[in-house]
């Protein structure tokens, strides 16, 4: 019996042996990573879990901007059906209405601009592509000449 007792106790020494060594390894073979590190990566967590709970907010926000920039492309400021959304006296109400069918007008004009400026480079464009290579660089001389940008 003691025989055994002494056998048990020497396998369970060596069996302690063995699993310190296989644990030493498991955590050399582990990443480790620093106090840094770790406070990094719970901030990041953190910042997860907020940017999660605001995404509802800002899509809703989006949508609401986005209609909000429909009903105005769609004529809204000439009819009077846009409102405003801050609650401001019906005089500067009726200033805001002024500034935004201002800015629309700019943007049409702007835009025709934008459209005949178009057609006169695809003019050029065309014509251009329509001379010989003598004529064309003949031409990209002159465009590059300050002689004849001053004039």
């Amino acid at each position: 019996n003691v025989k055994r007792v002494v056998e048990l106790e020497s396998n369970a020494s060596v069996l302690a042996e063995r699993s310190s060594a296989v644990l030493t390894a498991t955590r050399e073979l582990g990443p480790q990573i620093t106090d840094a590190e770790s406070a990094y990566f719970q901030d990041l967590r953190r910042y997860e879990t907020s940017c999660n709970k605001w995404d509802g907010t800002v899509n809703k926000l989006q949508n609401e901007a986005t209609s909000s920039c429909d009903a105005m492309s769609a004529g809204a400021i000439e009819n009077g059906d846009v409102q405003c959304l801050v609650d401001l006296p019906p005089q500067k109400i009726a200033v805001c209405h002024k500034l935004l069918r201002g800015e629309g007008q700019m943007l049409k004009q702007l835009e025709r601009k934008v459209k005949e400026s178009s057609a006169v480079v695809n003019r050029i464009s065309n014509t251009i592509s329509g001379l010989d290579s003598a004529d064309a660089a003949r031409l990209r001389l002159i465009g590059g000449d300050k002689e004849n940008q001053r004039r």
